[in-house]
């Protein structure tokens, strides 16, 4: 199995979309009507709303590829104004979560944060998406905020925590991978 990890690019669009759509309907539609997710999905991963986040130097992604498959996407994003470093987006494909993917993209993510001198990562997970909530959890990540998120016409709560990086993380070679296996 080819595991690639490389930046994310203009023609990657596409997969992103297809990534995300197939993991969300996945994951949230047992508690979120799949024509709500259908109209938050047009919006905020909309051909549009993700090109112009490549207007925006704070703004990296990064995809991972099994065999030349897009399998799942980070995206980050620094904000200046209150010194954090954020996952926004960190979607593997159902069929190929829980092999380290998604592990991968987490550890990257650490690794641009360090770039910008940023000891954490911050991110935000749905409270009722338990499986994922619980696995970052389990990676250390410790959730202090809540805020609502409006899905469609569906009310969620949005956890959000972060992770002080730790020093393996840190210490690792910076930038992408390709990793053959």
């Amino acid at each position: 199995m080819n595991i690639v990890v490389r930046q994310l690019e203009v023609r990657d669009i596409q997969a992103v979309r297809h990534v995300t759509w197939e993991t969300c309907v996945a994951t949230y539609a047992s508690f979120i009507p799949e024509a709500d997710l259908r109209a938050y999905f047009d919006i905020e991963y909309s051909i549009t709303a993700l090109t112009e986040l490549f207007k925006n130097p704070d703004i990296t992604g990064y995809i991972v590829e099994i065999d030349e498959v897009v399998a799942g996407f980070t995206c980050t994003e620094y904000k200046k104004d209150k010194n954090r470093f954020y996952i926004s987006s960190l979607y593997v494909l159902p069929i190929y979560q829980g092999t380290g993917l998604g592990q991968k993209l987490l550890e990257i993510a650490e690794r641009k944060a360090r770039q910008y001198g940023i000891d954490r990562v911050w991110l935000g997970v749905i409270s009722d998406n338990i499986t994922v909530f619980s696995w970052y959890k389990k990676l250390g990540f410790e959730f202090i905020e809540e805020s609502p998120l409006l899905i469609g016409k569906t009310k969620v709560v949005n956890r959000i925590g972060y992770r002080v990086i730790p020093p393996e993380t840190a210490s690792r070679v910076s930038g992408t991978q390709n990793n053959k296996r």
